[in-house]
C-alpha cells in the first residue's frame, strides 16, 4: 500500500470531519432544534438505531443501557427527550409495555445532521477537484 497515498486520503477523511464539526456546533448553536446533551444524544441514538432496525426498544430495555448511565440517569433523559419531542411512547399489544419511538422531530434532527455532512463531503470534495 502507497504510504503517500494513505495520508493524503488521512487529511481529506480529517477536512471532512472538522468542516462537519464546525457546521455541526453552528448548527447547535441555531435553536432550530432544543438542545441535547452528550447523553441524550447518545441514548437518541440508541432509540434510532433499534428502531430503524425494526426491533421494538421498551422503556425499561432503555433505562438498562448501562454503558450509557445509570438506571434513574437514563430515565430521567428519556423523560426530557419526550418533553422535548423528539421521543414518544407506544403501549404493546397487551397495552403493558412501553416502547420508546423517535418522533418525526427526530427523523427531521437525523436529517439535518445528515445534510451537514454530505455538505461538508462536498465542499471538501469541491477543493480537491479544484486543486487536481
Amino acid at each position: 500500500m502507497n504510504t503517500q497515498h494513505t495520508m493524503s486520503e488521512n487529511t481529506n477523511l480529517s477536512e471532512i470531519y472538522f468542516q462537519y464539526i464546525e457546521s455541526l456546533t453552528s448548527f447547535k448553536h441555531s435553536n432550530q432544534f432544543q438542545a441535547l446533551d452528550s447523553m441524550e444524544l447518545e441514548l437518541l441514538n440508541e432509540i434510532a438505531i433499534t428502531w430503524k432496525h425494526g426491533k421494538p426498544l421498551l422503556v425499561n430495555e432503555a433505562i438498562s443501557l448501562n454503558e450509557i448511565g445509570s438506571r434513574a440517569t437514563l430515565h430521567a433523559r428519556i423523560k426530557n427527550l419526550r418533553k422535548k419531542g423528539y421521543v414518544d411512547f407506544h403501549t404493546d399489544i397487551d397495552g403493558r409495555k412501553k416502547i420508546i419511538k423517535p418522533t418525526i422531530l427526530a427523523i427531521d434532527y437525523f436529517s439535518s445532521v445528515a445534510n451537514i455532512l454530505s455538505v461538508a463531503v462536498e465542499k471538501i470534495r469541491g477543493k480537491e477537484a479544484a486543486t487536481a
